[in-house]
């Protein structure tokens, strides 16, 4: 893929209004189910030990839902979410790309 604008210098694009995928246009949401969170605490440790995976932008937990979202630069080893959500004392029970 290449930028329409004629002598793009792509990731350093100068031109207003380019509309090539930059870095950090390009995220990964990804969406696990949760088991044993009951209180803020939970949603605190949780959010806390994946936010520690490299490339995790930003973690949002539903603690009435048991859902978390996961914003990445890139799509994320569920072995590697599923073991920070250990050490927060929790259990993925189910996993969804989006």
């Amino acid at each position: 893929m290449t930028c329409h604008f004629p002598n793009c210098h792509f990731p350093n694009c100068h031109f207003p209004n380019c509309h090539f995928p930059t870095k950090e246009s390009i995220v990964t949401t990804s969406t696990y189910t949760v088991s044993g969170m009951t209180c803020q605490h939970c949603v605190t440790a949780v959010t806390e030990e994946i936010g520690r995976i490299p490339g995790v932008r930003s973690v949002e937990v539903s603690l009435d839902a048991g859902k978390v979202a996961v914003r990445s630069d890139d799509a994320l080893d569920p072995a590697a979410v599923a073991a920070a959500v250990d050490e927060a004392g929790y259990e993925v029970v189910g996993a969804a790309a989006g």
